[in-house]
């Protein structure tokens, strides 16, 4: 569902409720969205199943490096 500052300064945080109670989620002028906090919770646990399984596809094809920390922050400047 998509909410003008219009409908939002007429009904307030009811019609956010109203709305992502029917949906997930509610768009604010095609500019924000207003999760629920339990679809935002998944949402950001599939994020880190992802990047799990992608850092162990990683390690097991040998797309790793070992150094220091030191040697690691040194990396990181040298990119910036």
């Amino acid at each position: 569902m998509v909410i003008t500052e219009n409908d939002l300064k007429e009904n307030g945080l009811n019609l956010i409720k109203n709305a992502i109670e029917d949906e997930d989620e509610a768009i604010i002028e095609n500019k924000y969205i207003v999760l629920d906090l339990d679809y935002y919770n998944y949402l950001k646990e599939l994020e880190i199943q992802i990047a799990l399984k992608e850092t162990k596809e990683d390690m097991k094809n040998g797309n790793y490096k070992i150094m220091s920390a030191k040697e690691h922050k040194e990396d990181i400047d040298n990119e910036l």
